[in-house]
């Protein structure tokens, strides 16, 4: 079974205001692209209230190392309550969407995805020797990677729903 140690812990972006669903989905997919990340989309839902709409994005986008270890990020978005409304930008309609998001992004470290050193009582032993005295080093570089990139996904997600919100 995968080992997983958890480097970031729920760094949370919340918004209210207007915007745009699928400028936020596309920026997240993007940003997941062009930082080397393969999508993985645990749960996609959409429920319709009486007050409004609530989209749930549940996402573990993950970058591999090596065949023996991987960053993983968790990456939940809940939308609320919206709505869509119509603003006059510069004398032309746009059609926007109004509510609440919550962007929760953890980190973690997976090691031995595959199960291939559990096998066997030496493999398994062998693989506790090596992570504890040739691959030390490596963990260190395998943290900093994955804290970087949720610090990295944080402060793009929270800037750009600021300057969403400056430009309308």
């Amino acid at each position: 079974m995968a080992e997983v140690q958890i480097v970031c812990k729920n760094k949370v972006v919340k918004y209210s205001g207007l915007f745009n669903v699928n400028t936020v989905h596309k920026f997240l997919m993007q940003w997941l692209r062009e930082n080397g990340f393969s999508n993985f989309e645990e749960r996609t839902e959409e429920q319709v209230f009486p007050e409004g709409r609530q989209i749930i994005y549940n996402y573990k986008p993950f970058s591999k190392f090596t065949d023996f270890a991987k960053a993983v990020i968790y990456l939940n978005v809940t939308m609320s309550n919206i709505n869509d409304v119509t603003i006059d930008v510069d004398g032309q309609k746009k059609q926007m969407q109004k509510g609440d998001i919550e962007i929760s992004i953890s980190g973690y470290i997976e090691t031995d995805y595959n199960n291939k050193w559990e096998t066997k009582p030496f493999y398994y032993f062998f693989k506790i020797v090596s992570e504890k005295f040739f691959l030390g080093g490596h963990r260190s570089y395998y943290n900093k990677f994955v804290t970087r990139k949720c610090e990295s996904l944080y402060e793009d997600t929270k800037a750009m729903l600021n300057i969403h919100s400056l430009k309308i």
